[in-house]
């Protein structure tokens, strides 16, 4: 048993990372896991993996060196050496072929009823082929290991190097409401000698503002008045104390030296590193991130770097960006890489790269008590405070990559990354090793997408296919075995083989015409994101939508459905829902929102004309949604005639939201007054409200009273004369 137990740490694997098979234990345990003597899906795949491997030798075993081999390998020797970049590709390729097996297992052992423990019932003829295919590719890796060593390859120690971004002493822009904590502070550090006190500790969450009350106060002159020497000293998240104490030591002298920050060593480290860049501000400024941190050893490892003396003829790659790079972390290069995707100057949105990579198992596992979408956040704000994503002149929403940045990643994408356009006859390996491919790109493609797809030699391999047009879907989407991320738009028919496509995780279906979608859909049971943007032709969903058990993400805006299908409070696993119509029955009124306690971001309600009873507005528990941050809710009966106004404001009280929310918006309301909590004083976030079509009412609510509105806007109130004192009602009073 101890054999079976190493395989909790299979480290699988993706293209070059670490994940876990404890990732994947947790989405066969999220969904309705079938059980077998109180044994969960997980446990008998662990089983069943030990078992096919008959000769005893547990998989991590045989991977994990080399898995660890291939992120640590001499740089150069990467970038130069061709027999070491093939070896380093078939690797790779090994690895994305052995998760792809281990992902049938445990989709299979997940979605199976009546799981047995008895193997003979498990080794049908599918079943011995997997055995075959897992045997074949541990055959594979094991005779990599036996070539590493011919190639002069070693390991290069990653452990004692931070991650973190180093702050600085520098405050961007302005603090406010923290002056008292301020004064507090200042307070306790002059009454020290009294206390002998040597450290004050600012305790608080992620987030809180702890670093910025730091930077805030250590510059504030008023506050720092009789502190003659002062020194800023970033500590890592691997906290050492003696190397802490060395850190304060260093900056001490430091701070005596204000125009320079205080050392003349660095001075010259840094022009040196300046001449390297030749001139280039990007380089430049990628490099500055690197040198936050004002460490004369660091700064000389960058100097030092054996990366400046990297060439390639006709290459465009920048030493100073190669730099850069290899100064991140695993998970983030790989993050990077996967942009490579993307045309140049393509601008793309925070959460939708995010839950592309969430679906590509990019991202670093979560620690205790952090969300996957927490963790693709922090990682997306580390690639943007490196300057390796830069926002849009246009909005401040949409991210892109500059050219140099763009050429870094497809140069370190290799032959796994593809744009369909780089396709060519001379590029025949590049065909075999392609796992993800994409075509962004406005206009036919010159050729039939068949020629496009049989350029490909192992098709079913492909992971990802960013696609706008697939004229021919029908034919080639079951062939895309192993696809886990598909988005295309210019389509009319979603084939029923989608069904068959078991290790999706992203479909994204924007923009499309339509109109339906097959049942078979329902049997995804990997899929987490399900995007229908615009999709305007939609008016119904698959009745076995409750069926997607591990769905997270489910964008229905701008589509035209009439009603929600029945059971979805059992997807609770779900955090974005971003539009839900109210229907009549009892499996898909508003009270089916009760369960989905996990919803952020926006939430729109719509045909709330459909709850005939207040009981069931109560339990859809909108106040215990707490990471709702918009909502809009409408009535989109046209009739203005009902028969009980107060039932309507008595409807409209149940659907009270938590006291965080930020923007609110009601359409159609048919009361004649609102409920108390529209426009409660206690609503101290909501900066923006709108009020439109609500043609019964004759009296505003007390918007006067909130105290961050910003944005108001009403419209469409028939029976309303004027505005008056109501405005500023007291919270006391009645509407």
């Amino acid at each position: 048993m101890d054999r079976i137990g190493t395989l909790k740490g299979f480290p699988f694997l993706g293209p070059g990372g670490d994940q876990r098979l404890g990732e994947k234990g947790r989405n066969v345990k999220k969904g309705a896991s079938p059980r077998a003597g109180g044994r969960t899906a997980q446990s008998i795949a662990q089983d069943r993996l030990f078992f096919l491997l008959p000769w005893g030798r547990p998989v991590n075993k045989v991977v994990l060196p080399w898995h660890d081999q291939s992120r640590r390998l001499s740089r150069l020797k990467q970038l130069e050496n061709h027999e070491v970049k093939d070896w380093l590709n078939s690797l790779r390729d090994a690895i994305y072929t052995a998760d792809d097996l281990l992902d049938r297992v445990c989709t299979k052992v997940a979605t199976q009823k009546g799981v047995r423990t008895f193997w003979p019932s498990f080794l049908n003829s599918e079943d011995r082929q997997m055995v075959n295919e897992i045997e074949r590719v541990v055959r594979r890796i094991e005779d990599l290991e036996k070539r590493k060593g011919y190639l002069g390859l070693q390991k290069i120690s990653t452990s004692s190097f931070s991650w973190k971004t180093p702050s600085t002493s520098l405050v961007r822009g302005n603090v406010y409401g923290r002056e008292d904590d301020g004064k507090a502070l200042v307070k306790m550090l002059n009454v020290t000698n009294e206390h002998q006190l040597s450290v004050i500790s600012i305790v608080g969450m992620g987030g809180v503002g702890k670093t910025t009350l730091a930077q805030w106060m250590y510059n504030n002159a008023e506050l720092m008045k009789g502190f003659n020497l002062k020194a800023w000293c970033c500590i890592s998240e691997n906290f050492n104390i003696v190397e802490t104490t060395k850190d304060i030591v260093k900056e001490i002298p430091n701070a005596s030296f204000p125009e320079s920050n205080g050392n003349p060593t660095l001075e010259g480290i840094g022009k040196k590193i300046a001449r390297k860049c030749d001139g280039l501000p990007l380089a430049a400024e990628t490099l500055g991130c690197l040198c936050r941190r004002h460490d004369v050893e660091e700064w000389e490892k960058i100097l030092r770097s054996d990366i400046w003396g990297f060439s390639i003829n006709d290459s465009k790659i920048i030493p100073a960006l190669l730099v850069s790079y290899y100064q991140l972390p695993s998970y983030l290069k790989r993050c990077f890489v996967y942009c490579s995707l993307f045309p140049k100057d393509y601008q793309f949105g925070k959460d939708e790269l995010i839950l592309l990579w969430m679906a590509e198992d990019l991202l670093r596992p979560p620690n205790r008590g952090e969300s996957l979408e927490e963790v693709g956040c922090k990682c997306f704000e580390e690639l943007t405070s490196r300057l390796f994503f830069k926002p849009c002149g246009c909005s401040f929403e949409r991210f892109v990559m500059h050219d140099l940045l763009h050429d870094l990643a497809i140069f370190f994408a290799g032959d796994f990354y593809c744009r369909i356009e780089e396709l060519c006859e001379e590029q025949e390996e590049k065909k075999v090793l392609t796992r993800h491919l994409s075509y962004f790109e406005h206009g036919s493609l010159g050729h039939p997408i068949s020629e496009v797809f049989n350029s490909i030699a192992k098709m079913e391999s492909l992971r990802t296919l960013f696609f706008e047009d697939l004229l021919s879907m029908e034919s080639i989407v079951s062939k895309f075995k192993y696809l886990r991320v598909l988005s295309f738009s210019k389509h009319d028919v979603l084939p029923d083989s989608i069904g068959e496509l078991i290790h999706l995780r992203y479909l994204n279906l924007s923009w499309s015409h339509i109109n339906r979608l097959p049942e078979s859909l329902c049997n995804l049971y990997n899929l987490r994101t399900l995007i229908l943007y615009r999709c305007t032709k939609l008016t119904m969903l698959p009745t076995g939508m409750h069926n997607l058990v591990n769905l997270q993400h489910l964008d229905l805006r701008r589509t035209s459905l009439k009603e929600m299908p029945g059971g979805i409070s059992k997807l609770n696993h779900l955090l974005t829902l971003c539009y839900f119509v109210v229907g009549k029955n009892e499996d898909n009124g508003i009270q089916e929102l009760g369960g989905l306690l996990n919803l952020h971001g926006s939430l729109h309600l719509n045909k709330l004309e459909n709850i005939a009873d207040v009981k069931k507005a109560e339990n859809a528990r909108m106040i215990t949604k707490n990471l709702i941050d918009k909502l809009y809710l409408e009535w989109s009966s046209g009739d203005d005639l009902v028969l009980d106004t107060q039932t309507e404001r008595d409807i409209l009280d149940s659907l009270l939201p938590h006291s965080g929310l930020k923007e609110l918006e009601i359409k159609g309301y048919k009361g004649t007054s609102f409920p108390n909590w529209v426009g409660h004083s206690s609503y101290n976030q909501m900066t923006s409200v709108s009020l439109e079509f609500c043609n019964n009412c004759f009296i505003l609510p007390s918007l006067g009273l909130l105290p961050s509105l910003k944005k108001l806007r009403i419209q469409g109130f028939g029976k309303l004369m004027s505005v008056g004192m109501e405005f500023y009602r007291n919270e006391g009073d009645r509407h």
